[in-house]
Order: structure tokens, then C-alpha cells, then sequence
């Protein structure tokens, strides 16, 4: 086995400084045999006079920790030493998972059970977690839902489902939670006429973990999210037109419309009818009146666009209304 990384604070400190190295060795023998391995593992040699000096009075310091490293100097290999010195660690963060537990404070407790898979091989760290990774899909809520699931993505979040299982179910029922929360939050954004940025990226964050169809069916939410907002601009500008008397087809009138038709969707279809409706029948009415009494040369640019929009979109089928306007264009528009 691979060792990960290159824990054990003891030599770092023999390093640097005495203080830090007070948490490693007892009598000369551990000591010497702790120094010995900790070089054979690492691949090189600290100040072995100031880690000797240090690990003389860790002992009655840190008597705990340091008969922890002792144990695992005596393991016989460098990767069985790695593993003590993980279950150890695993150990002492047992308790504090089950402080947390105690106060409700689960997403504190996910945070340190989902830190490595290394940690597991200590029982008790084990048996608290797997309290909390049952627990805590149920338990957390909004933000601390949020970054929880960050612990699910990546290489990391990987790794450690395939080296405890339950993991990889607590992000899937987790993450399950996400999906929901943010397709409510994406939709209320949408019905309301705003492109909510982050509750997209939550989105689809959490479809890209689901997979399957929810990655497109994300998309197109999003997507209709973002139309959404210029199709509520749009309708404000036109109204606002029209009680100003205003002869100017808004920005909206022809690229939303246009990504509207593209889209498709039942909701698109929706929206497609009514922004048409608004630009070219209702404030194209208004243009006809308004641009129509100048139009003795030329027919007004302003009526050309709504008599090509009404065109576009075979508006006269479904709008009584457009005939009426019709009737009143200027003979240069006819």
C-alpha cells in the first residue's frame, strides 16, 4: 500500500522546533526507535540531538499521545506504522464526533468523518461515524447541506466512498435532497422572472452527481431561468412604452423571442405567446397610431418591424386584434 502522505508531527517538529516535538517519544530506546523509523519512512534525517532532547519530556507531558507513537514505531513496516498512526488519530477525533453528535451539531461531525478513509480503521471512530453518515443526510439543512455535499465530489469524495460504502449512500441520499431543494429554488427564480446565478450552479452541480437525464433536464431549467428574466424586462419596457406613447419595439421583442422559439418547451411555448403578443399586438397597436399619422413619404422603420413580427409569427390567426391594426396602417405600409 501506497502511504498517502506524511503525517506525524514529531518529526516536522524535529525539524523545527523542541516544543512541537514534545508529543512524540518517552525513554531513550522508543525514542531511538521512533527517530529510526520516522527517517526510514520520510527518506531523510532530522536534528536527531534536539528530537532526542524532546522526546525525553514528552513523556510525562503528552503521556497519551506518546505512547501512541511508541506503539506505532514498533509496527514493523512503514505503511503498518502509517495505519497506527491513522487509527490513533481516529481514535482521538472519535470523541470529538461524539461531542458533536451529542450538541446536534452534525455538520460539524460530517466534516470529521469524511476527512479520509484512513481514520476508519479505529472501531470507535467507525461506529460514531457511521451514526453520523446515516444521520445526516436527514439532519442538514440549507447552507450546511450545501458544503456538506462538497466532501461527496472530486478524487477525494471518490476514494472514500469505495473505501466505506456507507459514504457514497449518505452523498446519494444526500444529494437526492440537493436535487429537490435546488429544481424548487431554479423554478421559483423562473416563475418569478430571475436568473438566480447560484441557485443554477447548485443545480446543476447536484445533477452532474445524479447523472442520467437530470443533467439535461437541469440545463433546460436554467436555461428557461435566464429567459425568464428578459422576458419579464421585456414586458415592463413595453408597457412602460405604451403609457409613454413611446414607438420603439424593446430589445427583448426580438432576441428572447428568438431563444423562446428555440427552447421549445411547454413553458417556452407559454412565454413565446405572450411576449408576442405584448410587443406586436398590444404595443405594435399603439406604433401603428402613433408612426401612422407621419407617414406621408415612407412607411415608419417602427411599423415595418411590427408588421414583420406579426408576420414572423402568424399573429393574425390568433389575434382578432391584428386585423383592426391592419386596417389603420398608412398606404406607405400597405
Amino acid at each position: 500500500m501506497k502511504l498517502k502522505r506524511r503525517s506525524g508531527f514529531l518529526w516536522a517538529a524535529s525539524i523545527t522546533t523542541v516544543s512541537a516535538l514534545a508529543i512524540g517519544c518517552g525513554g531513550d530506546n522508543e525514542c531511538e526507535q521512533i527517530y529510526e523509523m520516522e527517517a526510514k519512512c520520510r527518506g531523510e534525517k532530522g536534528d536527531k540531538d534536539r528530537f532526542m532532547k524532546a522526546c525525553s519530556a514528552a513523556k510525562s507531558k503528552e503521556p497519551d499521545e506518546f505512547n501512541e507513537a511508541a506503539k506505532c514505531a514498533k509496527a514493523g513496516s512503514c505503511e503498518a506504522m502509517q495505519a497506527c498512526k491513522d487509527a490513533a488519530i481516529g481514535k482521538r477525533r472519535a470523541k470529538s464526533v461524539t461531542k458533536a453528535i451529542a450538541e446536534g451539531k452534525w455538520k460539524d461531525a460530517w466534516d470529521d468523518c469524511t476527512l479520509g478513509a484512513e481514520y476508519y480503521g479505529d472501531a470507535t471512530f467507525k461506529t460514531e461515524c457511521l451514526k453520523v453518515l446515516a444521520e445526516a443526510p436527514s439532519k442538514l439543512q440549507g447552507e450546511d447541506l450545501q458544503r456538506a455535499g462538497y466532501r461527496c465530489s472530486g478524487e477525494m469524495g471518490a476514494e472514500l466512498g469505495k473505501a466505506v460504502p456507507e459514504f457514497a449512500k449518505a452523498c446519494s441520499t444526500m444529494n437526492a435532497g440537493k436535487l429537490t431543494s435546488a429544481t424548487e429554488a431554479v423554478t421559483k427564480a423562473r416563475d418569478t422572472g430571475t436568473n438566480d446565478f447560484k441557485a443554477c450552479f447548485e443545480l446543476k452541480d447536484a445533477a452532474k452527481q445524479a447523472g442520467g437525464e437530470e443533467v439535461a433536464k437541469a440545463e433546460t431549467l436554467c436555461k428557461e431561468a435566464e429567459l425568464a428574466e428578459g422576458v419579464k424586462k421585456g414586458l415592463a419596457e413595453v408597457a412602460a412604452n405604451i403609457a409613454a406613447k413611446k414607438t420603439r419595439l424593446p430589445f427583448e421583442c426580438r432576441s428572447t423571442l428568438e431563444e423562446l422559439v428555440k427552447l421549445d418547451t411547454e413553458w417556452a411555448k407559454g412565454k413565446r405567446a405572450e411576449l408576442m403578443k405584448a410587443c406586436f399586438v398590444d404595443l405594435g397597436a399603439m406604433i401603428v397610431e402613433v408612426e401612422g399619422k407621419d407617414a406621408k413619404y415612407v412607411c415608419p422603420y417602427a411599423i415595418k418591424q411590427v408588421q414583420e413580427g406579426v408576420t414572423k409569427y402568424e399573429l393574425a390567426a390568433a389575434h382578432p386584434e391584428v386585423a383592426e391594426m391592419t386596417k389603420k396602417l398608412p398606404a406607405k405600409c400597405k
